[in-house]
Protein backbone atom coordinates (compact mmCIF):
# COMPACT_ATOMS: atom_id res chain seq x y z
CA UNK A 1 0.00 0.00 0.00
CA UNK A 2 1.20 3.53 -0.75
CA UNK A 3 2.20 5.49 2.30
CA UNK A 4 0.97 8.87 3.36
CA UNK A 5 3.35 11.66 4.03
CA UNK A 6 2.24 14.60 1.95
CA UNK A 7 1.89 17.75 3.99
CA UNK A 8 -0.82 20.34 3.43
CA UNK A 9 1.61 22.68 1.68
CA UNK A 10 2.11 20.15 -1.12
CA UNK A 11 -1.38 20.92 -2.36
CA UNK A 12 -2.50 24.04 -4.09
CA UNK A 13 -3.96 26.16 -1.33
CA UNK A 14 -7.67 26.99 -1.30
CA UNK A 15 -6.48 30.58 -0.98
CA UNK A 16 -4.48 30.42 -4.22
CA UNK A 17 -5.14 33.06 -6.87
CA UNK A 18 -5.50 30.44 -9.61
CA UNK A 19 -7.95 27.53 -9.88
CA UNK A 20 -6.85 24.05 -10.91
CA UNK A 21 -8.09 22.61 -14.22
CA UNK A 22 -8.00 18.83 -14.01
CA UNK A 23 -8.63 17.92 -17.68
CA UNK A 24 -8.85 19.32 -21.19
CA UNK A 25 -12.58 19.91 -20.56
CA UNK A 26 -12.31 21.42 -17.09
CA UNK A 27 -12.09 25.07 -18.10
CA UNK A 28 -15.21 24.72 -20.23
CA UNK A 29 -17.13 22.92 -17.47
CA UNK A 30 -16.48 25.62 -14.90
CA UNK A 31 -17.42 28.31 -17.45
CA UNK A 32 -20.99 27.02 -17.19
CA UNK A 33 -21.39 28.22 -13.61
CA UNK A 34 -20.18 31.08 -11.48
CA UNK A 35 -16.43 31.83 -11.58
CA UNK A 36 -14.00 30.33 -9.09
CA UNK A 37 -13.18 32.34 -6.01
CA UNK A 38 -11.20 31.93 -2.81
CA UNK A 39 -12.94 29.48 -0.48
CA UNK A 40 -14.28 27.21 -3.22
CA UNK A 41 -11.72 24.56 -2.34
CA UNK A 42 -11.23 22.24 0.60
CA UNK A 43 -8.65 23.12 3.22
CA UNK A 44 -5.38 21.39 2.26
CA UNK A 45 -4.99 20.47 5.92
CA UNK A 46 -8.16 18.37 5.63
CA UNK A 47 -6.55 16.42 2.79
CA UNK A 48 -3.41 15.85 4.81
CA UNK A 49 -5.51 14.57 7.73
CA UNK A 50 -7.44 12.25 5.40
CA UNK A 51 -4.19 10.79 4.06
CA UNK A 52 -2.88 10.20 7.57
CA UNK A 53 -6.13 8.47 8.51
CA UNK A 54 -6.19 6.34 5.36
CA UNK A 55 -2.48 5.57 5.26
CA UNK A 56 -2.22 6.44 1.57
CA UNK A 57 -1.43 9.46 -0.57
CA UNK A 58 -4.43 10.58 -2.60
CA UNK A 59 -3.98 10.81 -6.38
CA UNK A 60 -2.63 14.25 -7.20
CA UNK A 61 -5.46 14.96 -9.66
CA UNK A 62 -8.07 14.31 -6.97
CA UNK A 63 -6.25 16.28 -4.29
CA UNK A 64 -5.69 19.30 -6.52
CA UNK A 65 -9.30 19.19 -7.72
CA UNK A 66 -10.56 19.22 -4.14
CA UNK A 67 -8.32 22.11 -3.09
CA UNK A 68 -9.80 24.21 -5.90
CA UNK A 69 -13.39 22.98 -6.19
CA UNK A 70 -14.20 20.66 -3.27
CA UNK A 71 -16.59 23.13 -1.59
CA UNK A 72 -18.60 23.79 -4.74
CA UNK A 73 -21.96 22.07 -4.24
CA UNK A 74 -22.95 22.70 -7.86
CA UNK A 75 -19.90 20.84 -9.15
CA UNK A 76 -19.33 18.07 -6.61
CA UNK A 77 -22.66 17.06 -5.06
CA UNK A 78 -25.73 18.61 -6.70
CA UNK A 79 -26.72 15.17 -8.05
CA UNK A 80 -23.66 12.95 -8.42
CA UNK A 81 -21.55 13.07 -5.27
CA UNK A 82 -17.80 13.28 -4.93
CA UNK A 83 -16.94 12.64 -1.29
CA UNK A 84 -15.20 15.29 0.76
CA UNK A 85 -11.88 14.29 2.37
CA UNK A 86 -13.34 13.30 5.74
CA UNK A 87 -15.64 10.79 4.02
CA UNK A 88 -12.99 8.99 1.97
CA UNK A 89 -12.43 5.49 3.28
CA UNK A 90 -10.97 2.17 2.23
CA UNK A 91 -13.09 -0.91 1.66
CA UNK A 92 -11.12 -4.01 0.72
CA UNK A 93 -8.76 -2.94 -2.03
CA UNK A 94 -10.68 0.20 -3.03
CA UNK A 95 -10.62 3.83 -1.96
CA UNK A 96 -14.27 4.88 -1.85
CA UNK A 97 -14.49 8.32 -3.44
CA UNK A 98 -18.14 9.01 -4.41
CA UNK A 99 -21.66 7.76 -5.02
CA UNK A 100 -24.25 8.13 -7.75
CA UNK A 101 -27.39 10.14 -7.26
CA UNK A 102 -29.67 7.39 -5.91
CA UNK A 103 -27.10 6.06 -3.47
CA UNK A 104 -27.21 2.61 -5.08
CA UNK A 105 -23.71 2.64 -6.54
CA UNK A 106 -20.40 3.69 -5.06
CA UNK A 107 -17.29 4.70 -6.98
CA UNK A 108 -13.82 3.63 -5.96
CA UNK A 109 -10.18 3.86 -7.03
CA UNK A 110 -8.14 0.63 -6.84
CA UNK A 111 -5.49 0.95 -4.13
CA UNK A 112 -3.08 -0.98 -6.36
CA UNK A 113 -3.29 1.88 -8.89
CA UNK A 114 -3.61 4.78 -6.46
CA UNK A 115 -0.14 6.10 -7.39
CA UNK A 116 -0.89 6.11 -11.14
CA UNK A 117 -0.87 9.57 -12.70
CA UNK A 118 -4.50 9.20 -13.82
CA UNK A 119 -5.92 6.01 -12.26
CA UNK A 120 -9.14 4.23 -13.26
CA UNK A 121 -12.41 4.51 -11.35
CA UNK A 122 -14.60 1.45 -10.67
CA UNK A 123 -18.17 1.16 -9.43
CA UNK A 124 -20.20 -1.35 -7.43
CA UNK A 125 -23.75 -1.83 -6.12
CA UNK A 126 -23.54 -1.02 -2.41
CA UNK A 127 -25.49 -2.52 0.50
CA UNK A 128 -25.83 0.25 3.07
CA UNK A 129 -27.18 -2.14 5.73
CA UNK A 130 -24.12 -4.38 5.71
CA UNK A 131 -21.90 -1.52 4.45
CA UNK A 132 -20.40 -3.83 1.87
CA UNK A 133 -20.49 -4.23 -1.91
CA UNK A 134 -23.13 -6.64 -3.20
CA UNK A 135 -21.40 -7.67 -6.43
CA UNK A 136 -17.79 -7.52 -7.63
CA UNK A 137 -16.36 -4.15 -8.57
CA UNK A 138 -16.42 -3.24 -12.28
CA UNK A 139 -14.39 -0.78 -14.30
CA UNK A 140 -16.53 2.25 -15.05
CA UNK A 141 -14.21 5.01 -16.25
CA UNK A 142 -10.62 4.44 -17.32
CA UNK A 143 -9.20 7.69 -15.98
CA UNK A 144 -9.85 9.79 -12.87
CA UNK A 145 -9.75 13.00 -14.91
CA UNK A 146 -12.61 11.72 -17.09
CA UNK A 147 -14.49 10.64 -13.97
CA UNK A 148 -14.26 14.22 -12.67
CA UNK A 149 -15.57 15.44 -16.05
CA UNK A 150 -18.43 12.93 -15.73
CA UNK A 151 -19.31 14.10 -12.20
CA UNK A 152 -19.14 17.81 -12.95
CA UNK A 153 -20.81 17.75 -16.36
CA UNK A 154 -23.43 15.42 -14.87
CA UNK A 155 -24.22 17.93 -12.14
CA UNK A 156 -24.42 20.77 -14.64
CA UNK A 157 -26.84 18.85 -16.87
CA UNK A 158 -28.90 17.86 -13.82
CA UNK A 159 -29.86 21.47 -13.13
CA UNK A 160 -27.00 22.96 -11.13
CA UNK A 161 -26.83 25.91 -13.53
CA UNK A 162 -29.12 27.67 -16.02
CA UNK A 163 -30.70 24.95 -18.13
CA UNK A 164 -33.13 24.23 -20.94
CA UNK A 165 -34.50 21.17 -22.71
CA UNK A 166 -36.55 20.11 -25.71
CA UNK A 167 -37.37 17.06 -27.77
CA UNK A 168 -34.27 15.46 -29.14
CA UNK A 169 -32.36 17.28 -31.88
CA UNK A 170 -31.86 14.63 -34.53
CA UNK A 171 -29.89 16.80 -36.95
CA UNK A 172 -26.68 17.23 -34.95
CA UNK A 173 -25.08 18.82 -38.02
CA UNK A 174 -26.88 21.99 -36.95
CA UNK A 175 -24.70 22.03 -33.85
CA UNK A 176 -21.47 21.83 -35.83
CA UNK A 177 -22.74 24.44 -38.28
CA UNK A 178 -23.58 26.65 -35.32
CA UNK A 179 -19.97 26.70 -34.20
CA UNK A 180 -20.19 24.01 -31.54
CA UNK A 181 -17.29 21.62 -31.10
CA UNK A 182 -18.02 18.13 -29.87
CA UNK A 183 -16.16 16.11 -27.27
CA UNK A 184 -16.50 12.47 -26.32
CA UNK A 185 -16.29 11.15 -22.77
CA UNK A 186 -15.59 7.41 -22.68
CA UNK A 187 -17.46 6.42 -19.54
CA UNK A 188 -19.87 3.71 -18.44
CA UNK A 189 -22.71 4.97 -16.21
CA UNK A 190 -23.12 3.00 -12.97
CA UNK A 191 -25.28 -0.08 -13.33
CA UNK A 192 -24.42 -0.79 -16.95
CA UNK A 193 -22.04 -3.50 -18.02
CA UNK A 194 -18.65 -1.94 -18.77
CA UNK A 195 -18.67 -1.13 -22.45
CA UNK A 196 -15.57 0.43 -24.03
CA UNK A 197 -17.72 1.68 -26.93
CA UNK A 198 -20.15 3.64 -24.70
CA UNK A 199 -19.58 7.34 -25.19
CA UNK A 200 -21.16 10.53 -23.90
CA UNK A 201 -21.12 13.11 -26.69
CA UNK A 202 -21.33 16.75 -25.62
CA UNK A 203 -21.30 19.81 -27.85
CA UNK A 204 -19.41 22.79 -26.43
CA UNK A 205 -19.27 26.48 -27.04
CA UNK A 206 -17.96 29.16 -24.70
CA UNK A 207 -20.29 29.28 -21.71
CA UNK A 208 -22.75 26.68 -23.03
CA UNK A 209 -22.94 22.90 -23.50
CA UNK A 210 -25.53 20.78 -25.30
CA UNK A 211 -26.22 17.08 -24.84
CA UNK A 212 -28.23 15.80 -27.83
CA UNK A 213 -29.35 12.92 -25.61
CA UNK A 214 -31.41 9.83 -26.37
CA UNK A 215 -34.92 11.03 -25.58
CA UNK A 216 -34.45 14.77 -25.07
CA UNK A 217 -31.82 17.38 -25.78
CA UNK A 218 -30.47 19.38 -22.84
CA UNK A 219 -28.53 22.61 -22.77
CA UNK A 220 -26.72 24.21 -19.84
CA UNK A 221 -25.24 27.69 -19.89
CA UNK A 222 -23.80 30.43 -17.75
CA UNK A 223 -26.59 32.80 -18.80
CA UNK A 224 -30.10 32.77 -20.20
CA UNK A 225 -28.82 34.96 -23.05
CA UNK A 226 -26.66 32.09 -24.26
CA UNK A 227 -29.65 29.73 -24.18
CA UNK A 228 -31.62 32.22 -26.31
CA UNK A 229 -28.67 32.58 -28.69
CA UNK A 230 -28.61 28.79 -29.05
CA UNK A 231 -32.29 28.88 -30.01
CA UNK A 232 -31.53 31.32 -32.82
CA UNK A 233 -28.44 29.48 -34.07
CA UNK A 234 -30.09 26.06 -34.00
CA UNK A 235 -33.51 27.20 -35.15
CA UNK A 236 -35.26 25.59 -32.19
CA UNK A 237 -37.44 26.63 -29.28
CA UNK A 238 -36.60 25.28 -25.85
CA UNK A 239 -39.68 23.61 -24.42
CA UNK A 240 -38.52 24.04 -20.84
CA UNK A 241 -36.23 26.49 -19.14
CA UNK A 242 -35.25 26.64 -15.51
CA UNK A 243 -32.71 28.10 -13.17
CA UNK A 244 -31.72 26.39 -9.95
CA UNK A 245 -30.90 28.53 -6.94
CA UNK A 246 -27.61 27.09 -5.78
CA UNK A 247 -25.82 27.53 -2.48
CA UNK A 248 -22.24 28.61 -3.17
CA UNK A 249 -20.51 26.41 -0.61
CA UNK A 250 -21.13 23.00 0.82
CA UNK A 251 -19.10 22.22 3.89
CA UNK A 252 -19.25 18.45 3.64
CA UNK A 253 -21.08 16.23 1.12
CA UNK A 254 -22.62 13.45 3.19
CA UNK A 255 -21.50 9.88 2.88
CA UNK A 256 -24.24 7.32 2.35
CA UNK A 257 -27.92 7.74 3.00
Amino acid sequence: MATAGRSADRYQSSGSSMPYYWSANAEHIVSLCRPWRTGDGCDPAALALAEERLGIALPAILAQFLTSWGNRFDLVSYREVLFSPEHFRISGDMLLCGQENQGCYVWGIPIAQITDADPPVHFVWWNWHSDQPIFPWKLGIRHLSIFLDYITYGNMFSGATKSASMSRITDVARLSAGGYRHIVLACTPPGLEPDPTWEWVIYQKDGIAIDPGFGSTYAVASSHELLLEAERVLGVVWEKRWQCAMPDIVTSPQYGR
